[in-house]
């Protein structure tokens, strides 16, 4: 129910703003962001393991004329694992979400961003014996890098 919810205001978001631009001076979005990460890991306890997460999104607008970005995304993360009995390490979890991010001006060669919003995620678990679940999630996220040689 959420889920779909979130969908409809995205949809009605980005409806309203496409109508209310005229030709001469039609909206565009501030970008189309991507992050992809996994991870390939093998452990004693974990066994042998893949973590990872695909997300697109679309920047919408600087809010209030600041340099804080309204983002609309979508992605899926996947936890998968030989050990077939250990039900956190075996899901699908796909999700939808809004967010207010920040590109921190960082030196030449490194990059930062930090962001707050909600997402809508249904975890898919493998085993028969959990139970799927749907949940919303209030984050606060950051990150950092960028390479010391550069300047």
């Amino acid at each position: 129910m959420l889920k779909n919810i979130s969908v409809v205001i995205i949809a009605v978001v980005l409806v309203v703003m496409g109508f209310s631009a005229s030709r001469a001076d039609a909206w565009e979005p501030l970008g189309y962001p991507y992050l992809v990460w996994g991870e390939l890991s093998r452990s004693e306890i974990d066994g042998l393991k893949f973590d990872g997460s695909v997300e697109q999104g679309i920047d919408l607008i600087h809010i209030l004329g600041s340099k804080w970005i309204f983002n609309v995304f979508t992605g899926i993360r996947a936890t998968e694992s030989d050990q077939h009995q250990d039900v956190w390490n075996n899901k699908i979890t796909p999700f939808v979400g809004a967010k207010a991010k920040l590109n921190l001006g960082l030196p030449v060669g490194h990059w930062g961003q930090v962001a707050v919003g909600v997402r809508v995620e249904q975890v898919l678990y493998h085993a028969p014996q959990a139970r799927d679940a749907t949940q919303v999630v209030g984050f606060v996220s950051f990150g950092f890098g960028g390479d010391w040689k550069k300047k």
